[in-house]
């Protein structure tokens, strides 16, 4: 009987991402109905049929009144912590363990989530990391090794190591600057 919202910033990359990967890992026996034009489904679970909507971020008026017992916002280094706390009033309904979620890669180390999450969280909140070598066996062979011959250092740790650090983006004032050399 509970009502969830996925997320993502744009209506574009929900559908050819998150909502899309969400159907091809889901068992069929699992989705009652599969409403594609309104993008919700509803799910066989224990008891009371679930819904589960899907929704892009940047229109959040469409959330106002929504009544929700879990969320989760995908890439959430891409949003704002407007985001969260809107999606948080939302977590509303009788019922179910009211559950609000993050996926993301790790953000810049000055970014909302690194505030909220790491440096104070509120002790009801939960931090899972994980790094790209954590998930090598469903990568494709050589993969990881790829990205880091062909990455930047900086690169390297946030999305292979899994680490919460600031990537530059640009031209270098200092071209030949390395943070691993002179810091």
């Amino acid at each position: 009987g509970n009502v969830g919202l996925v997320c993502r910033t744009t209506l574009p990359d929900l559908k050819k991402t998150t909502y899309q990967r969400f159907l091809d890992i889901c068992p069929d026996p699992l989705i009652l109905e599969n409403n594609k034009s309104e993008m919700f489904l509803k799910l066989k679970t224990n008891g009371r049929p679930s819904t589960l909507y899907f929704g892009p971020l940047d229109k959040l008026g469409r959330y106002k009144s929504l009544e929700l017992g879990t969320f989760l916002i995908d890439e959430a280094d891409e949003t704002t912590e407007e985001h969260w706390n809107i999606l948080c009033g939302r977590l509303r309904l009788k019922g179910p363990r009211l559950c609000g979620m993050l996926a993301t890669n790790p953000p810049n180390k000055h970014h909302w989530i690194v505030k909220k999450f790491i440096e104070k969280p509120p002790p009801s909140y939960e931090v899972f990391r994980s790094k790209t070598t954590d998930n090598k066996k469903n990568l494709p062979p050589g993969y990881i090794e790829n990205l880091i011959q062909n990455m930047p250092p900086d690169w390297v740790k946030r999305y292979v190591d899994g680490e919460i650090c600031s990537i530059s983006e640009g031209d270098p004032v200092y071209p030949d600057f390395r943070s691993d050399l002179h810091v």
